[in-house]
C-alpha cells in the first residue's frame, strides 16, 4: 500500500514568491500566478484604470447597479484587476444579482491570503425582486445594524479577472508556455451535488476570452461545497457560447476537440468565474490561481476527460468531477481512480494505488462497479461525478500541506489492445461501432490517463461559515 506523505508547504510558498515576482515584471518569462492573494494589501479607493506599483485592493461605491468591488496589478501601460460583478440579467440563463462585498482574508486559505466573497442576499426565480439584506460593500457590512441573514438560496456569485488594456487583446502575463490554469476555490456547505435531477448539478464555471474575441468558452465543475476544490482549466473548453446547436460543433455529438494546437490557454485575456448560490450569507474562497505548464505525465487523455476537478471534506472524503466529451444514448462510460505520494503517469498507473468508491443515492446513483471503478450517472449528460476516500491506513496520515497526485483513466471503451469494445452496455461504455462518435480522434488517447494533483489547506473550516477579520476599512 502506497502512503501519501507531506511536500513541504514552506518549499511550495518558496516557489509561489518567486512565482509572484516574476509576474510583477512586464512580459513575464512564463508561467505563474494569475494573481498571488498572498500580497494583495487593503487600500483605500483607488481611482479606475490607474497604474499602481504593487497589489492594492479597493471598493468603488457607484451607485447600486453599479458597484464593483476591484484590484488593480501592474506597471504603466499595462494592468490587471479582478473584481466582483453585481450581474442584473437576472434571469436563469444569465444568472442573477448577488448582494454582498469582496475582500483579503488571511484565516481561511489553502496558504496565505485567499480572495473572499459573502453574499448577503440578492434575486433569483422564486424572489425576483430581491431577498435578504442589499449590501455593496463591506463597510456596508460593517455597519449594518440588522441581521442580514436570509437562509434562502440566492444570487449567483461573479469574479471577473481581466487585463485592462481596452481591447482584451493582451493576454494575462504568465501565459506564456502554459497548459492550464489552476485554482482552488471553496464554496459553502449548502452548495449541494445532488438536488434531485438524474444528474450531478453544475456548481461551478469559469469562462475564458481568448485575445482579439469578442465570444468566450466555458469550463464547467459538478462538486460539492464545503471542501477546498482544485480545479483545472485545461486546453479543452467544454463549449463555446457562440455554438448555437449540436450542429455547429465541430465534432458530431455535440463534442468539442482539443485546442491543444492552437495555444487555447495562452490566449486567455479575460475570464469569469460564476458560482452555484448557496444559503445566504453564504462565503466563497478562492486562492492559488496559477498558470502551469505540465510536469510530469505530458501524454494524457484530453479528448474524454477534461475540465477535471478534485475536492476534499471535513469528513475525509475526495470527490472527482470532470466533463465528458459526448452526451447521448450510447454515451455510457467507467472510470477508474487511483492515488499516490508521487507523479502518476502511464508507465506507473497500475503501481498507483486503487481509490475506495463511495456509495451514493438520490436523484442519481453512484456505485463502485469494482474495485476503484464506477460508472458515469446519466450518459445522457455529459457530468461525471464520483464521491471516494483513500485507502483507510493511507487517510489516517494526511495533514495540512500534504500533496496528493491523483489520475483516472476511462476503462469502460477498451478490450485489452486498445480497441473499441463491440458490445456494451449501454451505462458501462461506448461502442465505437456506432452512434455519433470522434473515434479518429479519440482512439489514440483512450488508453492513456488524466492526471490532478491536490494540495490539503492549512485552514480548517468549523460549521458553515468563516468569519473574516473585520479590519478593513474601506473608504467612501
Amino acid at each position: 500500500m502506497k502512503r501519501v506523505k507531506c511536500v513541504s508547504s514552506v518549499f511550495i510558498k518558496n516557489l509561489l514568491i518567486i512565482f509572484i515576482f516574476l509576474f510583477l515584471v512586464p512580459n513575464a518569462f512564463g508561467v505563474g500566478p494569475l494573481i498571488e492573494f498572498d500580497d494583495v494589501a487593503a487600500s483605500t479607493p483607488a481611482t479606475p484604470n490607474t497604474s499602481n506599483s504593487s497589489y492594492t485592493y479597493a471598493e468603488r461605491g457607484l451607485g447600486t447597479d453599479e458597484w464593483t468591488s476591484t484590484t488593480q496589478i501592474g506597471s504603466s501601460g499595462y494592468y490587471m484587476e479582478f473584481y466582483r460583478y453585481l450581474n442584473t440579467y437576472n434571469n436563469d440563463h444569465l444568472g442573477w444579482e448577488a448582494w454582498g462585498y469582496s475582500d483579503i482574508v488571511s484565516d481561511f486559505a489553502i496558504s496565505g491570503n485567499s480572495f473572499h466573497t459573502r453574499i448577503t442576499g440578492g434575486k433569483s426565480t422564486e424572489y425576483p425582486d430581491g431577498q435578504g439584506a442589499a449590501i455593496y460593500g463591506k463597510q456596508d457590512y460593517l455597519d449594518y445594524s440588522g441581521d442580514p441573514s436570509s437562509g434562502t438560496t440566492i444570487g449567483v456569485p461573479y469574479i471577473y479577472f481581466s487585463t485592462t488594456d481596452g481591447t482584451l487583446t493582451q493576454p494575462f502575463e504568465g501565459t506564456t508556455g502554459a497548459d492550464e490554469l489552476s485554482l482552488y476555490v471553496h464554496m459553502p456547505s449548502s452548495v449541494i451535488i445532488d438536488t434531485g435531477e438524474t444528474y450531478p448539478n453544475q456548481t461551478m464555471s469559469i469562462g475564458p476570452y481568448i485575445s482579439g474575441t469578442s465570444g468566450h468558452y466555458y469550463h464547467r465543475a459538478f462538486i460539492s461545497g464545503g471542501g477546498w476544490v482544485h480545479f483545472i482549466v485545461d486546453n479543452h473548453p467544454n463549449h463555446y457560447n457562440g455554438y448555437g446547436s449540436c450542429n455547429d460543433f465541430p465534432v458530431d455529438g455535440c463534442a468539442f476537440n482539443s485546442f491543444a494546437a492552437v495555444d487555447y490557454i495562452q490566449k486567455f485575456s479575460h475570464m469569469y468565474i460564476a458560482l452555484e448560490p448557496g444559503a445566504t450569507p453564504s462565503d466563497y474562497y478562492i486562492d492559488n490561481l496559477e498558470f502551469r505548464a505540465l510536469s510530469g505525465e505530458t501524454d494524457q487523455n484530453f479528448e474524454t476527460l477534461n475540465s477535471p476537478a478534485v475536492g476534499f471534506y471535513d469528513d475525509g472524503h475526495f470527490e472527482l468531477s470532470f466533463y465528458d466529451k459526448y452526451r447521448d444514448e450510447r454515451s455510457g462510460m467507467t472510470v477508474e481512480i487511483r492515488y499516490s505520494k508521487s507523479p502518476i503517469t502511464n508507465e506507473n498507473w497500475s503501481s498507483a494505488t486503487l481509490v475506495d468508491i463511495q456509495e451514493h443515492s438520490g436523484g442519481f446513483t453512484v456505485t463502485e462497479v469494482s474495485p476503484g471503478q464506477f460508472r458515469k450517472a446519466n450518459r445522457y449528460y455529459r457530468q461525471v461525478w464520483a464521491p471516494f476516500r483513500l485507502q483507510s491506513a493511507d487517510e489516517a496520515l494526511l495533514k495540512p500541506g500534504d500533496t496528493i497526485y491523483f489520475a483516472f483513466k476511462d476503462v469502460g471503451n477498451l478490450d485489452g489492445n486498445g480497441n473499441p469494445t463491440q458490445s456494451c452496455s449501454h451505462s458501462g461504455c461506448r461502442d465505437y461501432t456506432s452512434g455519433n462518435f470522434d473515434w479518429a480522434g479519440d482512439s489514440a488517447v483512450l488508453h492513456k490517463i488524466r492526471t490532478i494533483d491536490y494540495v490539503l489547506s492549512n485552514s480548517v473550516q468549523v460549521g458553515n461559515s468563516i468569519q473574516p477579520p473585520g479590519v478593513l476599512r474601506i473608504g467612501e
